[in-house]
């Protein structure tokens, strides 16, 4: 078994090599877990609070909770008549889920059955049969007051408790893509088209505009201190600072490997981005470097997502799986740092 200084003098090598991890190299520092059972591709996933499960959600229609270390099928949640597009813990009794039928549903995680079932506003001028826009964007903030939900150029901002929408934010002309809430769950930033949205969400009120992607943004996710903004688009992540909307860095991918999803790690040093060629990478922002990648799915990567601690990295795929990883932070110790 290598020794520390070992793992840390090899991840170095890789880092500065910028080479794709080899499966002898994920044996070594990469444990996967395999969480196999969805019939369709899966377009999310999130860990538990506690770190000991995922939760997924899928376009075979069905919301799942895995057990870790596991990896054991623990609850499946049905009652979505599409594609699931956002999951998320309410607590630690509940989770909530939002689909392609424009529903909202809340579910007991004890029994599996759904509480309580919500559709999401509609205009005067549409209807459910024929909508403005199907929903494909959820968040969540951390104290469960408000839940976001992206539907063609609008988010609704609904009160998990009773349901009821609290108000909306519209970008006529435009498209969401992606939303992520702030840590302290005030603000929101949400991807319109080429455009990220900074707003206060208990006024609707628009804060600031971060512009320069030239494609449209798909991906968006808060440092854990609220101070930066990494996001996603066809052939680039971006970094920016949230102060003063400047962007601070630019992570170029390759043709193929555009960026579905994004991910900050917990100590805010480094950010993950999940591609459509079927890899992870991981990023140093200090060192403005990739440090390494590795072929996750047989598919595209749908999201990307670090537990709490940081020691694991789920992804979910194209290819109707999730995996779970050892977070490569353990291998790269040296190269931690603040942002800068």
């Amino acid at each position: 078994m290598e020794t520390r200084k070992e793992l840390a003098s090899a991840g170095a090598i890789m880092a500065r090599r910028q080479e794709t991890l080899t499966a002898e190299a994920i044996d070594h520092g990469f444990e996967v877990v395999s969480l196999a059972g969805h019939q369709d591709v899966v377009r999310v996933a999130t860990f538990a609070p506690r770190n000991d499960g995922v939760l997924t959600g899928s376009d075979d229609s069905t919301v799942r909770l895995w057990d870790l270390p596991s990896g054991k099928e623990m609850r499946r949640f049905e009652g979505h008549e599409y594609a699931v597009v956002g999951v998320s813990f309410v607590g630690t009794d509940q989770i909530v889920s939002v689909g392609v039928d424009l529903a909202v549903r809340f579910w007991d995680i004890s029994t599996g059955r759904q509480s309580r079932f919500e559709l999401i506003p509609l205009d005067e001028d549409e209807t459910a049969d024929d909508p403005h826009g199907y929903p494909i964007a959820m968040a969540l903030s951390a104290d469960s007051r408000f839940l976001l939900v992206g539907r063609g150029d609008a988010v609704h901002v609904l009160e998990p408790t009773s349901g009821n929408e609290l108000r909306s934010y519209k970008k006529p002309d435009t498209w969401v893509h992606c939303i992520a809430f702030s840590p302290e769950g005030r603000r929101a930033v949400c991807g319109f088209d080429r455009v990220l949205s900074l707003w206060d969400v208990p006024t609707a009120r628009e804060l600031r505009r971060f512009e320069g992607h030239e494609h449209n943004v798909y991906a968006v996710h808060f440092s854990p201190d609220g101070q930066y903004i990494v996001s996603g688009s066809a052939r680039d992540m971006r970094l920016w600072d949230v102060v003063s909307g400047r962007e601070i860095s630019r992570f170029e991918h390759p043709e193929g490997a555009y960026v579905n999803s994004v991910a900050f790690s917990p100590n805010g040093r480094h950010a993950m981005s999940a591609c459509d060629d079927g890899s992870l990478r991981l990023w140093g922002l200090k060192e403005n470097s990739e440090l390494s990648r590795w072929k996750a799915h047989s598919g595209a990567v749908r999201s990307v997502a670090f537990s709490a601690d940081g020691a694991l990295i789920a992804s979910a795929g194209d290819d109707n799986s999730v995996r779970v990883w050892r977070s490569s932070l353990g291998v790269f110790p040296g190269h931690v740092g603040p942002v800068r």
